[in-house]
């Protein structure tokens, strides 16, 4: 943790690229583990792995809640379809 122009800095920017990158890896296949080794043996760096669960775990999270959603449209509309 560093402290740069006030504000609390844990890694730079690239890393954190990276994190997002890990996060949408998480979200599309559900695989929070894989994704956080992958970007791990990636960068070497270890103040990533915090920000990188977090966001990968939230990211797997709203991935399977949008995917609930969408499956519960899907038979609502097949429903409404076989009773007309």
């Amino acid at each position: 943790l560093r402290w740069v122009g006030g504000t609390a800095e844990m890694t730079s920017l690239p890393a954190y690229a990276m994190v997002g990158s890990a996060s949408v890896l998480a979200a599309l296949f559900r695989a929070p583990l894989t994704a956080s080794l992958l970007l791990f043996e990636l960068t070497k760096d270890q103040s990533v792995i915090l920000p990188l669960m977090a966001s990968a775990g939230v990211g797997s999270m709203v991935g399977d809640i949008l995917d609930d959603k969408i499956e519960r449209s899907e038979e609502r509309r097949r429903d409404r379809d076989e009773v007309s």
